[in-house]
């Protein structure tokens, strides 16, 4: 059909950060549906949820809030309201949210998304872990620190179920939780978690891998947050192994 090869071609325009282009063809897109099949159609939310990514990619939140709420109302109704897509766009629209600088409003979607997916989703189910890690980030943005440690050490948890534990995704959840511990001013508890992230990426993946680099990046921030004359120092000596790695 014409609005499908349409809305493949805006997801390419997308891909390749041509996103006025993209716009163009999905409205198109969007155009064609509403007189076929009507507004609601799964075809039309996959159109709307097209359009809602290219216009995050154009900083344009308060108009992708609003086509994603659309995208979810569709969803709703043509998937059933527990629909693990329901749960997706409930987290993309967190993610708008949180972009566009709204820590109460991404929150107020991570936790809906959440609930569904505890619902309907294994307990360890990577969608779980990551929206409970979204979650702790924006609690952070928001100056709940408490609760942001809380829902990100379970995030650590629930990844470790199905995660190694040098892996990736278990490493990236240690990072977030170490992040969150030295906004809070707990800088030796953060530097402490991030040395030991560190050094699993070595042993994981040796000293000279982007692993490594990454770690020591997150080793340098963390003792820079600290703020004294020997964790500065220190800072600017990992931040140069970084360089070198």
């Amino acid at each position: 059909r014409v609005s499908e090869a349409l809305r493949e071609i805006a997801q390419v325009r997308d891909v390749q950060r041509r996103d006025a282009e993209g716009l163009a063809l999905i409205r198109e897109a969007i155009a064609i549906d509403s007189q076929l099949v009507g507004m609601e159609h799964p075809s039309m939310g996959e159109n709307l949820y097209v359009k809602g990514t290219l216009l995050v990619e154009l900083a344009r939140f308060d108009d992708a809030t609003d086509v994603f709420e659309q995208t979810l109302a569709i969803d709703r109704v043509t998937l059933g309201p527990d629909h693990p897509y329901v749960a997706l766009t409930l987290t993309q629209l967190g993610d708008v949210r949180r972009r566009a600088g709204d820590a109460p409003g991404a929150i107020r979607y991570y936790r809906q998304a959440l609930a569904l997916q505890r619902r309907v989703l294994p307990e360890d189910h990577p969608s779980v872990g990551l929206t409970l890690t979204q979650l702790g980030t924006a609690l952070a943005d928001a100056g709940d620190f408490g609760e942001a440690e809380t829902t990100l050490r379970e995030a650590l948890r629930v990844r470790r179920l199905s995660n190694d534990e040098n892996g990736p995704v278990v490493l990236s959840t240690r990072s977030e939780l170490a992040a969150v511990l030295s906004r809070a001013g707990r800088h030796r508890e953060a530097i402490a978690i991030t040395r030991d992230a560190l050094e699993r990426r070595v042993r994981a993946r040796g000293n000279e891998s982007a692993a490594a680099a990454s770690g020591l990046r997150d080793l340098a921030a963390a003792l820079r947050q600290q703020g004294t004359d020997a964790s500065l120092r220190e800072a600017r000596e990992v931040s140069a192994r970084a360089l070198r790695v």
